[in-house]
């Protein structure tokens, strides 16, 4: 292991889970259960304020999309991006062995990539959060409703902050992963030709972490049944599904950069014996033995893959892109199965 990866391996300061973390560490529903729960506890406020205040879901000719659908929408995001970064945070620890396995040393790779960032940078990221939110609520929520129901105005713009302040302390993690991420593999990470499969784990971390951002962005999809006009979702849509990609991508193109390297050197030097063996195998009974077993150990390096995901991975990920357009062919009957319920 190079002397710059110890370092950061030792360097790293004392940190501390986040609040969110803390909540699913210390719920005993699970990350399923607590989901949902922040979802019901969301929605649930949602509808008592609006029976509280008298603001009308439902009227003669059925639900009313344009008031309901943003008091739904913003709970499950919440709930979504909170429970998905939790799914992903249990699978990280859980692939530190796999790490081990082809870094130089353990160490690295859990300090360096599972490690939650430090307090510090996680305030400065939600007082931006905040910013932004506010921002986002101005231009997302009608002022109408400001007028006509204040209650509902507060609340939809204290879940909108809250997103953003998600949002912007995932973005802290994500980038202050991918850098970890990125020194590891430049550094710490063993390129075995023979056992490239292991590498995997590389392509099975980003793509959780694409994962995250790509449902994000399916759900962003969803304010459009409620009349969105896409002046502050369609940036979100746009940027949730391009960091989903570059999470994904990017690391992978370092990976497999070290991969087609280290092949084309044992290539050149595989090849190199053969041009020898072959050169001698006429008056070298030994050099012309070992002649098959140099040309079939050329095939096998030839046949190794330069990129650090399997197949399964591959159509996961393909799957993930597609998240985000199932709510634009499923909005009709989206519509249509709520108009029905509410009659």
């Amino acid at each position: 292991m190079s002397s710059s990866a110890q370092a950061i391996a030792e360097t790293q300061p004392v940190e501390h889970p986040s609040i969110e973390a803390r909540l699913f560490r210390a719920s005993p529903f699970g990350t399923a259960g607590t989901s949902a729960l922040i979802f019901a506890v969301g929605v649930g406020g949602f509808v008592l304020i609006s029976v509280l205040v008298g603001h009308p879901m439902v009227s003669r000719t059925g639900l009313e999309l344009g008031r309901t659908v943003p008091g739904l929408v913003s709970p499950l995001l919440l709930a979504t991006a909170l429970g998905l970064n939790r799914y992903a945070e249990i699978k990280q620890v859980a692939e530190v062995p796999a790490f081990a396995a082809i870094a130089s040393t353990a160490a690295a790779p859990t300090a360096a990539v599972f490690g939650p960032a430090s307090s510090e940078h996680r305030g400065l990221a939600s007082l931006a959060g905040v910013a932004v939110g506010l921002v986002v609520a101005y231009f997302g929520v009608p002022l109408s409703v400001l007028r006509d129901f204040p209650a509902i105005y507060l609340w939809q713009n204290g879940l909108i902050v809250l997103l953003c302040v998600l949002f912007m302390r995932g973005a802290v993690m994500t980038a202050r992963s991918w850098r970890k991420l990125q020194h590891i593999i430049e550094h710490a990470v063993r390129i075995d030709l023979l056992h490239v499969d292991k590498l995997s784990v590389i392509g099975r971390q980003t793509a959780r972490q694409a994962l995250v951002w790509f449902s994000t962005a399916a759900i962003v999809c969803l304010y459009f049944v409620g009349g969105d006009i896409g002046i502050t979702t369609v940036p979100m849509l746009l940027g949730c599904t391009g960091l989903g990609l570059w999470i994904f991508l990017h690391p992978m193109t370092g990976i497999h950069r070290r991969i087609r390297l280290a092949k084309a050197a044992e290539l050149d030097r595989v090849r190199d014996e053969i041009e020898v063996a072959g050169r001698d195998e006429a008056h070298d009974p030994h050099a012309a033995a070992r002649l098959p077993g140099l040309i079939a150990y050329e095939a096998r390096i030839q046949s190794v893959r330069e990129w650090p995901f399997d197949q399964s991975t591959l159509i996961r990920v393909a799957t993930y892109v597609l998240i985000p357009a199932i709510p634009w062919f499923g909005e009709a009957i989206v519509s249509d199965a709520l108009q029905r319920l509410a009659h």
